[in-house]
């Protein structure tokens, strides 16, 4: 996965528990695509990508923020509940030690709660 530098930290909570590596780079759209290229040339699998707030992921082999994309992908998290195969919420809640948590009739708020806790920082904070 590629973010962007400032993306938040629990971006690595998440790809932990699959087993998947974070890379940054400086901020700006182009970038993170750029850097998803270039680990694709070493061999890595890049599925997703993420340029930070206010939207939408960028998800491979498309090379923009695909807000209608986000939304499949929300939609997808949201439906896809099974008897014999776990779904992605399910998978979710197992491999981050929150089996627990899991319901079968989960709603965006149970994932929500489940998401590492994070407090994001102010720019023009002090300890920023």
């Amino acid at each position: 996965m590629v973010v962007n530098g400032p993306t938040s930290m629990r971006i690595e909570a998440i790809a932990e528990a699959f087993g998947a590596r974070v890379f940054r780079c400086e901020v700006g759209e182009a970038n993170v695509v750029n850097r998803g290229r270039e680990l694709r040339r070493e061999g890595r699998t890049v599925r997703v990508m993420g340029e930070g707030s206010n939207g939408g992921n960028i998800t491979y082999p498309s090379e923009v923020r695909d807000p209608l994309n986000t939304l499949g992908s929300l939609l997808k998290l949201l439906s896809v509940r099974s008897a014999s195969d776990p779904g992605l919420f399910e998978l979710w809640c197992r491999r981050s030690g929150r089996a627990a948590l899991y319901r079968p009739d989960f709603t965006l708020a149970d994932v929500i709660a489940t998401l590492p806790r994070f407090i994001t920082t102010s720019a023009y904070e002090e300890r920023a």
